[in-house]
């Protein structure tokens, strides 16, 4: 869904400024211009259960569970003040608040100041911010050992 009008991703405090979120939205904004986000759960939001998506994913509440990126223009963004309790698999992500759980990202991965990941980090392109955290493993692999490791949908030919 397109950004309101009078509506700025700033009011959803998204980094725009972050080089990740400029290359993401120099190729998904609207012909108008427009920047989109897809699906936003908000804080004081609670899930339990594993989440799929396509598009880009804000995350400021609680979610307990997979999350996993359907498409290849897949974003998840984590925001300050979420909690993820579970493995998460995606395309591109920034995260500024809690993964309790393996990560693996298949091109770029942006930890933002404040971000704190318990658990293995697999990536190809990482930008790690003065003040981010990773309590476990990072391991840097290739495209394709990235890609064996995601959900069979995103997998290339």
């Amino acid at each position: 869904m397109p950004v309101p009008k009078g509506f700025s991703l700033q009011a959803l405090k998204m980094p725009k400024a972050s080089s990740l979120f400029s290359r993401f939205f120099a190729r998904s904004a609207r012909p108008n211009g427009e920047e989109s986000i897809d699906s936003v759960v908000s804080s004081g939001t609670v899930i339990r259960g594993d989440i799929a998506f396509t598009g880009v994913l804000r995350v400021d509440g609680y979610i307990e569970g997979r999350l996993e990126a359907q498409s290849e223009q897949a974003l998840l963004v984590v925001g300050e003040s979420a909690t993820l309790r579970g493995d998460v698999s995606a395309v591109d992500a920034v995260i500024c608040g809690l993964v309790e759980g393996n990560v693996v990202v298949q091109r770029f991965l942006e930890l933002r100041p404040g971000a704190r990941v318990i658990g293995d980090v697999t990536y190809c392109q990482i930008e790690m911010h003065v003040g981010a955290s990773v309590d476990g493993r990072m391991v840097h692999a290739e495209d394709n050992t990235v890609q064996a490791l995601l959900v069979p949908g995103l997998a290339r030919a």
